[in-house]
Parts: C-alpha cells; structure tokens; sequence
C-alpha cells in the first residue's frame, strides 16, 4: 500500500492534504508559524 501511494504521490494523482481547505483554515486562523519556533535546549 504504501509503494503505491508513493507512486500516486509522485505522479501528482493525490495529496496529502486539501489544499483548498487549507487556505479556508489559512483565512479562519491565520498562519500558524509562532507555534514553529526552534525550542529551547534542555538539561540533559
């Protein structure tokens, strides 16, 4: 299954995801980037 959703992938014929309902969320929430940040190092 997953070889062939691979090669569904690559040759354009589905998606991950909607992108038509990402920029409806896009426009509902705006963009999400303050939640992307590069963390804090820890005491390991």
């Amino acid at each position: 299954f997953n070889i062939e959703v691979a090669k569904a992938f690559t040759g354009g014929k589905c998606a991950f995801y909607d992108a038509k309902e990402f920029e409806l969320l896009l426009d509902l929430y705006g963009p999400m980037n303050h939640f992307q940040t590069p963390g804090k190092k820890g005491n390991v």
